[in-house]
């Protein structure tokens, strides 16, 4: 099983990097880019600034309700697009908020997601 991104653990806090590509999708990288956390407690795929979606080649969906970690309810637009992960394009949704890969993102794009806090990274495998 290999490594198909790798980021880092600092304060206790797994990241990896993401930048836009040319086209306007999505690029998940281990070395260059904005920070977006991966948070296990969001059940979600990606969530990002409005201004990044807005730069982004992607299409509205739909308006969704969402439960949020402390318990409120919240309607969100949902825009689908493409993210490209070591070259393979992954079709998901995305929604406005702050920069988080969410699990169902995990379960798409892997199968084992790795936290070693004793060298301070994080591995999504295959």
């Amino acid at each position: 099983m290999k490594a198909v991104l790798r980021g880092e653990i600092r304060n206790s806090i797994p990241y990896f990097r993401y930048r836009l590509g040319s086209d306007g999708t999505l690029e998940l990288s281990s070395r260059h880019g904005n920070e977006i956390t991966a948070d296990t407690g969001f059940s979600g795929t990606i969530a990002l600034p409005e201004e990044t979606l807005e730069r982004m080649a992607v299409e509205f969906a739909a308006v969704e309700e969402f439960r949020l970690a402390d318990g409120q309810r919240v309607e969100l637009p949902i825009f689908w697009g493409t993210v490209n992960l070591n070259g393979e394009e992954i079709e998901t949704w995305f929604i406005p908020g702050d920069p988080l890969v969410g699990m169902e993102f995990f379960e798409v794009a892997g199968t084992q997601l790795n936290l070693d806090f004793k060298t301070g990274t994080i591995d999504l495998k295959r």
